[in-house]
């Protein structure tokens, strides 16, 4: 039992061993929760309006966001390579919000373009 707790803890220690210090870690962490935290207000508001993106979605979209700059960041990637992850992530999160957004029967008819627009600052946010 001891060699597979030996395993399994060598294991983790070399697949975070480019986390250098407890600093960088702790800003990773911090990173994430307030990323976490930001999506999650928009979404409560979103969710008390009655629309269909809540809590979940706005955390989930931007905590993303996050966690998709922090692991190009992690990964070595140069500061002006990483406009090319944002790109993805803009382009991305653009097509996620476009499916919230229905047109009615009426041209003055369109629903869930504000949910849309929040889902892409959640993003931005993250």
């Amino acid at each position: 039992m001891a060699d597979i707790w030996h395993e399994i803890t060598s294991t983790v220690a070399s697949e975070f061993s480019d986390v250098t210090d407890v600093g960088q870690a702790t800003r990773i962490v911090v990173r994430l929760t307030m990323a976490g935290v930001l999506g999650g207000l928009l979404g409560w508001e979103r969710e008390h309006a009655g629309k269909a993106a809540g809590v979940r979605t706005h955390m989930l979209v931007s905590m993303g966001a996050a966690l998709f700059v922090l692991v190009a960041q992690q990964a070595g990637i140069e500061p002006a390579d990483n406009s090319r992850v944002l790109q993805g992530i803009i382009a991305g999160v653009g097509f996620l919000g476009a499916g919230t957004i229905l047109k009615g029967d009426a041209e003055s008819q369109v629903k869930g373009l504000t949910t849309a627009a929040g889902i892409w600052l959640t993003a931005a946010i993250g």
